[in-house]
């Protein structure tokens, strides 16, 4: 079940549709946002391809999944999180308005909430009788980023039921507040930048999800609670520390996976659930703790403590120990090189490490039968992850005898295991005190004021037409925003090299004669520090901008654009983006694709009008909705082009009269 070795699953594939099903709606849940990790998830859930396959490097392919993806996806995340590094930056605009930041307001000065949550909610419909729904919820440790640490995901999943027997049926166990938990991701949609579709897609879920009876993949392990929160998401019960506590003076035994712990977590605080385990452990030895070496730095004061724990790490041979090289790789990378920053900021964040969040205890009942109890989420063993953040968690439990020693295994943890080598080791007592003897590193006054800074900025954008350019203006709102002395604050599109600072009593910034393929609600803020000593602070991040009416129609033109511009002006071209659009296989076409390229020939390549007029007959009769919405888009994108391409116009215009129904 948690065997590193054996029990691995591709990201990719927990988010393709089961066979006889398609794709309606994905929500997403996240910390941090790579735009370029997002990107390649919509070919698995546009086009049901796998993440690491060829399709990726098909600029058609990926314009056809984030097409497919249209009114289907919402992610949200933390604001100033979001980062990017790849090639294709024209096409982040395709997925802006799928994006939701989420600014949580601290109650404490600085000391503010991070919405935290790693989460898929998945809703499909049937191929065969599209009036029948069934869910898929994938809870993950991992941010949607191409961070390569050690993480854990598992999925639940509910049966197809026709949707008006859904709504009919009655609340599952813990309904009330997964729906209320719901309505606060609605919330977030409507008070942030949200498109409208998403507050309605999110609402229908939290309806349709809490009647739905959620099930595991593996036999062995029930359901105890779908869904546990903390943090705002908690205010509506199902609280993760709630269960936790519950737990804690009736087990016998406890694993603890963390990567990060708090200041005070080896102190002794009652009110620590975390510190309450590990003491009964050093009573009992039945406490194990997983985390990363960097998280028992600074804790000398509690090596008495410490010393009693049995404490492992990954291997050191495991870790990816932030190798210079591999910086000036990434560095030297002709697309990363025009965002040395983001590279640089990436490669510091990320090292290769453990970024699982397991909590497992064995409970004894008054027979002496044991039982055994999984939590698995995003939730450090932290004071900010058990009662601050947004966090979300899933609790399973297992009747069988010998679950808490199975998963022991699985992670390496046994005598047995650590003998043979695993992925973990058992730090020795020598090494634990040369690791608490080092001093951390601290964020310094300025990283955290940066960071401050992000979530607080708020920017207008409007845009106005000049000729066949456009005029981006800028309007900076920082009024709750710290101030950052001592340094400079340059703005820029995401798209474009040019930088702009703020003159003096002034908040406005204006970018002349932007092409419209390169118009984006994304905004790049780089702090620079006047001072050599603050070098290496991380000075770059992105934020959403907010649009007034007349901007958005002015948007609504770039996805033409854009079409054009992936999309030579030909038959075969056009056609390669539809039967993207409309294959069942995918990765074999960009492949026919791709053979035939290398010949230097694209002759022949696409489907005749023929394969074609099936194809699309099949759409409508699987997804006529879809179907719809892919010939109206095409049509909206062709309006402007008096060429017929071979008939394909006139096939388009002739689909386009056909009704859903």
């Amino acid at each position: 079940m948690l065997d590193s070795g054996t029990d691995r699953v591709n990201y990719g594939d927990l988010l393709t549709a089961p066979t006889g099903f398609h794709l309606d709606f994905a929500l997403g849940t996240t910390y941090s946002l790579d735009l370029d990790a997002l990107m390649s998830a919509c070919l698995s859930l546009g086009l049901s391809t796998s993440l690491d396959s060829a399709i990726a490097d098909n600029p058609m392919a990926l314009f056809a999944a984030l097409s497919e993806m249209r009114g289907k996806l919402v992610v949200f995340c933390e604001k100033g999180k979001v980062r990017f590094s790849g090639a294709y930056k024209q096409l982040y605009s395709q997925i802006e308005d799928s994006i939701v930041e989420v600014d949580l307001h601290g109650e404490n000065g600085q000391d503010y909430p991070s919405f935290h949550p790693k989460l898929w909610i998945l809703r499909f419909l049937s191929n065969e009788r599209p009036e029948k729904a069934m869910y898929r919820v994938c809870i993950l440790s991992r941010n949607l980023t191409f961070d390569a640490s050690w993480d854990v995901a598992g999925t639940l999943h509910a049966d197809a039921k026709p949707i008006k027997d859904i709504m009919s049926g009655y609340r599952a166990s813990g309904g009330s507040s997964l729906q209320g938990t719901l309505e606060v991701l609605a919330n977030y949609a409507s008070n942030g930048k949200g498109a409208d579709f998403i507050q309605q897609s999110v609402e229908r879920i939290a309806l349709e999800l809490p009647r739905m009876h959620l099930k595991t993949e593996d036999r062995a392990w029930s359901l105890k609670h779908p869904l546990l929160f903390s943090g705002q998401w908690a205010n509506n019960g199902n609280r993760f520390s709630k269960q936790f506590n519950a737990l804690l003076g009736k087990s016998r035994r406890a694993i603890i996976v963390s990567p990060f712990l708090s200041d005070d977590l080896t102190r002794t605080n009652p009110l620590n659930s975390v510190c309450r385990a590990l003491q009964r452990g050093l009573d009992e030895e039945g406490t194990y703790l997983v985390t990363r070496r960097s998280a028992l730095l600074g804790q000398s004061s509690n090596l008495p403590l410490l010393l009693k724990i049995p404490i492992y790490t990954v291997r050191n041979e495991l870790v990816d120990d932030n190798d210079e090289s591999l910086l000036q790789d990434a560095l030297t990378d002709q697309a990363a090189s025009q965002q040395n920053d983001d590279a640089r900021n990436l490669w510091r964040a990320e090292p290769r490490d453990i970024h699982a969040k397991i909590f497992v205890f064995e409970e004894v009942d008054a027979t002496g039968k044991p039982s055994t109890h999984l939590f698995y989420g995003s939730a450090n063993a932290t004071r900010r992850g058990m009662e601050t953040n947004d966090e979300v968690m899933v609790h399973l439990v297992s009747e069988k005898d010998g679950s808490f020693d199975k998963i022991l295994q699985d992670l390496g943890l046994d005598e047995e295991s650590q003998q043979r080598g695993s992925l973990f080791e058992r730090l020795s007592l020598e090494s634990v005190e040369n690791i608490v003897d080092q001093e951390p590193r601290k964020d310094s006054e300025i990283e955290r004021a940066f960071a401050h800074f992000l979530r607080r900025v708020e920017i207008d954008m409007t845009i106005t037409e000049s000729a066949q350019e456009y005029d981006v203006t800028l309007r900076i709102n920082n009024a709750d925003a710290p101030t950052l002395s001592g340094g400079t604050i340059r703005y820029s599109l995401i798209t474009q090299t040019a930088e702009k600072c703020l003159q003096a009593n002034s908040n406005e910034l204006v970018f002349n004669h932007v092409l419209i393929e390169h118009l984006t609600e994304f905004v790049r803020i780089t702090f620079a520090p006047a001072s050599s000593e603050e070098s290496s602070v991380p000075s770059s991040g992105i934020v959403k901008c907010s649009l007034n009416g007349t901007s958005q129609q002015i948007l609504e033109k770039r996805r033409s654009a854009l079409f054009k511009k992936v999309c030579a002006k030909d038959e075969n071209a056009l056609l390669e983006y539809l039967n993207f659009r409309l294959s069942d296989n995918p990765e074999l076409y960009a492949s026919v694709i791709s053979r035939a390229r290398q010949g230097g020939s694209t002759h022949g390549l696409s489907l005749k009008l023929e394969g074609l007029y099936e194809n699309l007959i099949e759409a409508f009769r699987t997804d006529a909705k879809n179907a719809s919405a892919l010939i109206k888009d095409c049509l909206s994108m062709l309006e402007e082009d008096s060429n017929d391409l071979g008939g394909l116009r006139a096939m388009l215009e002739a689909f386009g009269t056909v009704k859903e129904g």
